[in-house]
């Protein structure tokens, strides 16, 4: 005769391992990782890979959607927007200029990034087992890629791979978002082996986030971090649940790690930003440049904006598709309009953190802290597309209502 409670084992295994497949696979799509090779998925020649991981996601969505009909108001409040975004967004691509840049764009926000919101929903809201597992994944991924370099370090004495050297941006992204998750698995531990395995992987992916030459996920990552301990410390001192030995380890640790890498470790990252000290270099100078131009795009289309991919036919003084500035691009391409359903959305997310998270500060504070991590990165590189996991990491904060 068969045993029930074997039987509910036997479905929560397939289910766990249901979920991690497909959460695996998320999680490779989104840091466009590729076999040894860091690849922007989406560029023409790889269109055809991008629609087949979004047909497997747009079939997990409908096949789950039965079983999560029941949202928050706040959920669906936030979906609504986001969706509203998009929408507008793409369809500026009527006024926009035409050009192949505008309609690859237009594809990757209206196809791409409305599935990969919607998968998020789907399985984040009210569902913090699925996000701690993402986090995990994420970090697993991170793992992988430490791993990598490591090895061409050891091997060669220096990091060579076109993967380093070309998408030094992408490469440091994925190193930094794993700080505040190996913070969270120091803080939610009181074993000295945790601690001591955890701040050694910090310690190397800082390391290596130097070696790159990608300043901003640098400055992001020491900036999330000190975010997160700040709540944790504001958060859990209101409620008594600090975890204050923990706390001013992981301070300490990030301010000593700081302090070390900056001044002693030489790298192409801390080289870059030592030519700070002697004036803004070419890199910020052009950020400057198309800061101000951009204001002035604004001011001709202040509304309904230039449309979608516009500002690489409006903006001559450099062969650059983007203002390298989420907001500035938000307001030269759609207008008030698309700039204000964006920092509506990132009200609200940031009030469902503050409202729901102080039962668990240390949980709430890794969402809170991704969400700044991804932020800071988007007003300084990147378009929107490329920018997505800002989107689906704001998402997580889902996770905080009405939680399992």
């Amino acid at each position: 005769m068969l045993d029930p409670h074997m039987y509910k084992n036997q479905l929560d295994l397939t289910s766990i391992i249901k979920t991690t497949t497909i959460l695996s696979i998320f999680v490779i799509f989104i840091f466009g990782y590729n076999s040894d090779t860091f690849v922007y998925i989406p560029i023409p020649e790889f269109l055809q890979q991008s629609y087949l991981y979004l047909i497997f996601f747009a079939v997990v969505i409908l096949s789950s959607s039965p079983q999560r009909i029941t949202l928050s108001k706040t959920t669906v409040l936030l979906t609504v927007l986001i969706t509203l975004l998009i929408c507008y967004y793409a369809s500026t691509l009527f006024w926009a200029p035409v050009t192949s840049y505008a309609i690859i764009k237009s594809y990757l926000v209206y196809i791409e990034l409305s599935t990969l919101v919607l998968f998020s929903v789907f399985f984040f809201s009210s569902n913090r087992k699925n996000v701690k597992m993402f986090y995990f994944l994420t970090l697993s991924l991170v793992l992988i890629v430490l791993a990598e370099m490591i090895y061409q370090y050891l091997l060669v004495g220096t990091l060579t791979s076109p993967q380093y050297v070309t998408y030094y941006i992408t490469i440091n992204r994925t190193l930094g978002i794993g700080i505040p998750i190996l913070i969270y698995i120091a803080l939610s531990n009181n074993k000295a082996q945790i601690w001591l395995i955890v701040g050694a992987i910090a310690a190397t992916n800082l390391f290596f986030m130097t070696q790159t030459g990608g300043r901003g996920p640098l400055i992001a990552v020491i900036v999330s971090s000190c975010v997160y301990c700040a709540w944790v410390l504001v958060i859990g001192k209101s409620d008594n649940s600090l975890p204050g030995s923990q706390l001013l380890t992981v301070i300490s640790g990030i301010t000593a790690a700081g302090f070390i890498f900056v001044t002693q470790v030489n790298g192409a990252t801390i080289r870059r930003l030592n030519f700070l000290a002697n004036g803004p270099g070419d890199s910020i100078q052009g950020r400057i440049e198309m800061a101000t131009a951009s204001v002035r795009f604004f001011s001709e289309a202040p509304v309904f904006g230039h449309g979608i991919g516009s500002f690489k036919s409006l903006y001559f003084e450099g062969p650059f598709s983007y203002p390298h500035n989420i907001f500035l691009e938000f307001l030269v391409e759609s207008g008030v309009i698309g700039a204000f359903l964006f920092i509506a959305i990132l009200t609200i997310v940031f009030f469902v953190i503050v409202r729901n998270g102080r039962e668990d500060p240390v949980y709430s504070g890794l969402i809170l802290s991704c969400i700044v991590f991804f932020l800071l990165n988007a007003v300084v590189s990147s378009d929107i597309p490329s920018n997505s996991n800002l989107f689906i990491f704001s998402i997580a904060s889902l996770s905080l209502i009405d939680f399992e």
